[in-house]
């Protein structure tokens, strides 16, 4: 084991179909590679990302200056067959590495078959449970998402959730799990002070997608001529959530993707931030708005009521448009409310998900596992 200490290369098996090009064009790149920017050095010398697309030449160019080598998808063949042939693709690389970790769940097969061949501790994150986030797609694609949970699971040497709700679905079929909340960082990430005026400016990040509910929260403003919703983020319901919002009273702009780097400049510039979703992980944007001293405003579900104290660090509602509604409308209409949502929220995402923190306990679980 010393000898592969010695080495001190990671390598990261990124989610079944995902590559860093999707990453970049959904405006996740920088956010994603800043952990493995601090991981660079302290403590590996070389990181390996094994991916699923063909990428973009110049995104390779910049992560091969920082120490961080993307090994794309070397052949058409199917993702499915890909994810099973990839460690013998790698070998070379795998072989090199002292420890593997995946980026999320889906996909971890690939780590697990890894691991089998080249005997290589595993560290499985899992930002979300998988199974549980297909709520809602038929039975056989949560049979099929509870055995590979079960699979990855019974195969890790140590697994990284966000949440205690994950950890508690998943102590039954393990006890090496470790609970390391998503990061922020709070140096770019901070309050904007101005008050309330002219229109009431409201803001959603993320994908456009079915579980983000964001038809509802459309419905929630789609008459009220005093506020401007600015969405930012894309999705395969852009669309459907575009003629939804034809010939609202409110202004509603759909941003699209926006990088990281531009990212805190829609938090600043906004009054309230919803986040109006069916089901959550450990939502970073939800991190990312209580550090900019946003009043939010999240539905009652998992992911967000553990994240948020009612009308303590946010005001929790339910789903529907009425309810989402009058959640908005309490925060606008009560100054003192407002006032003490932002300051606890700041006050809150410093204590827990500071940058250096969360990275300093992922290396201790690297330390644990190497020595």
């Amino acid at each position: 084991m010393n000898d592969v200490a010695h080495s001190k290369i990671l390598g990261v098996f990124f989610t079944y179909g995902v590559s860093v090009s999707m990453w970049k064009k959904q405006g996740m790149l920088g956010r994603e590679i800043s952990l493995y920017q601090a991981l660079k050095n302290n403590p590996f010398e070389k990181i390996y990302f094994f991916t699923y697309g063909l990428e973009d030449p110049e995104v390779i160019l910049q992560l091969n200056e920082m120490g961080i080598i993307v090994k794309e998808k070397k052949s058409r063949l199917p993702n499915l067959l890909y994810s099973f042939l990839l460690p013998l693709f790698y070998k070379t690389e795998l072989q090199a590495c002292s420890v593997y970790k995946t980026t999320q769940m889906f996909g971890s097969w690939t780590a697990v078959v890894a691991k089998w061949m080249y005997k290589k501790p595993l560290l499985l994150r899992a930002g979300f449970a998988l199974s549980t986030n297909l709520r809602g797609q038929g039975l056989p694609k949560r049979l099929l998402a509870r055995g590979v949970e079960a699979f990855a699971l019974k195969n890790a040497d140590q697994v990284l959730v966000t949440t205690d709700a994950i950890a508690d679905l998943y102590a039954p079929k393990t006890n090496r799990i470790t609970v390391i909340p998503n990061f922020v960082d709070t140096a770019v990430f901070v309050p904007n002070n101005e008050a309330l005026g002219g229109k009431i400016r409201v803001l959603f990040v993320g994908r456009l997608s079915y579980e983000k509910n964001i038809g509802n929260l459309i419905l929630a403003l789609k008459n009220k001529a005093n506020f401007q919703l600015n969405i930012v983020g894309d999705g395969p319901d852009r669309k459907k959530l575009e003629e939804l919002a034809f010939g609202s009273a409110a202004t509603i702009h759909f941003v699209g993707s926006v990088s990281y780097e531009k990212l805190p400049e829609y938090y600043e510039n906004v009054d309230i931030f919803v986040l109006p979703s069916l089901f959550e992980g450990h939502p970073k944007v939800l991190v990312e708005a209580m550090a900019a001293g946003l009043p939010i405003v999240g539905t009652r579900v998992r992911g967000i009521e553990t994240l948020i104290e009612d009308h303590v660090t946010g005001v929790l509602v339910g789903t529907g448009s009425d309810e989402i509604r009058k959640g908005i409308e309490e925060v606008v209409e009560d100054r003192v409310l407002r006032e003490s949502l932002k300051r606890s929220a700041r006050e809150y995402a410093e204590a827990h998900f500071g940058f250096e923190k969360i990275v300093e306990l992922e290396r201790g679980l690297y330390r644990e596992i190497l020595c």
